[in-house]
């Protein structure tokens, strides 16, 4: 994982830095204690831990379709943390075989490929264009986000949304976490970017909204 390749690369560059010969420049007497060297590496894991972390790793198509849709470069401080859920009793169904092998190309699956996320086979059709490959085409106004277990095919609903919230993106942090981007119009019809990150081990939904 990203956080372990970070603290990882600062050990070995502090070994590195512990072992250069003197030099004339060099407070001979100091050395890195283990206090500043583990505040190193909290403040690094944390940077690994953070929404903007999240984003630019990992909902790379969002940012930018955000940007284009605002006329100009969304800044991803502007997201404050507005609410946290928590999903115990998601809405649960079974997808059939069919109906997955339809809508499987669209989804987007963990490295094990053991679960998948699933943004797009509530309220969108399938259809075929002029040359015989599907494309899908937009039906129900509201959204919805599901994790998809792959083997027995059941189908946890996560986040739903009204026709006011446009899902553009959702991917894996790692094995349990995953991001959701998107954006908001309100009555006025100004677009305003929000974002999720659910747990899967804890089912707590936090959820990101631009000022």
């Amino acid at each position: 994982m990203q956080i372990k390749k970070l603290i990882g690369s600062i050990a070995l560059i502090g070994l590195a830095t512990y072992l250069l010969p003197s030099c004339g420049g060099c407070n001979k007497n100091q050395q890195p204690t283990n206090e500043s060297s583990s505040k190193t590496e909290e403040n690094n894991a944390q940077g690994a831990d953070s929404l903007d972390y999240y984003i630019e790793h990992n909902l790379i198509t969002w940012k930018g379709w955000v940007d284009t849709a605002l006329h100009r470069e969304f800044n991803l401080d502007s997201l404050n943390q507005v609410t946290v859920d928590s999903v115990r009793n998601p809405f649960t169904t079974v997808m059939t075989q069919e109906r997955y092998d339809a809508y499987a190309p669209y989804f987007v699956y963990n490295k094990e490929k053991t679960m998948a996320i699933d943004m797009v086979s509530y309220g969108n059709v399938l259809e075929k264009d002029v040359n015989g490959k599907p494309r899908l085409l937009g039906g129900d106004p509201d959204s919805e986000v599901a994790i998809l277990d792959v083997a027995s095919k059941v189908r946890l609903r996560i986040l739903f949304v009204g026709p006011s919230i446009t899902i553009k993106e959702v991917n894996w942090i790692n094995d349990h976490e995953i991001i959701i981007g998107g954006i908001e119009a309100d009555e006025h019809g100004l677009l305003r970017p929000v974002a999720w990150k659910y747990n899967m081990e804890t089912s707590e939904l936090l959820n990101w909204s631009a000022n």
